[in-house]
């Protein structure tokens, strides 16, 4: 089994990608995909451009199995609290929000904090259902 570690560029609906790293050893991929995802940008590297660090893994014919192999560590995960308290994963937040509603408040809003927005969409929420949204009650259904 071979493992290479590419980084890939997404930029102009392409995306380009450059082997970094390959090993036999699953391990050592995933080492070197944690060591790489803390350094920063190099300076080629342009602000604004969506940048990922990921494995592919090749069986012994070089046939790719999975493209797409990103361990959990390398994508942070985007949490804020609602006014009980409770931690909320914005992403699965986002999932349970009015589309026009969310749009609204992005017009309005982008760019802000994650929490500032989900503070916004609960107060926006409440006013235009008279109702409390899910993701702010104090025990959340998610």
């Amino acid at each position: 089994m071979l493992y290479q570690v590419m980084v890939s560029e997404l930029k102009n609906g392409y995306e380009n990608g450059d082997i970094v790293f390959q090993t036999t050893n699953k391990k050592e991929a995933i080492q070197y995909l944690h060591r790489f995802a803390k350094i920063k940008e190099p300076e080629d590297y342009r602000i604004g451009v969506h940048y990922q660090a990921y494995v592919i893994e090749k069986d012994s014919h070089g046939d790719v199995i999975d493209q797409r192999w990103i361990p959990n560590a390398i994508q942070p995960q985007r949490l804020v609290r609602n006014e009980y308290g409770r931690i909320i994963d914005f992403a699965a937040a986002v999932i349970l929000m009015d589309d026009d509603l969310r749009e609204d408040i992005h017009q309005k809003l982008a760019p802000c904090s994650d929490q500032r927005f989900f503070n916004a969409y609960a107060k926006a929420h409440a006013q235009r259902f008279n109702e409390i949204w899910e993701s702010a009650k104090a025990h959340p259904v998610m």
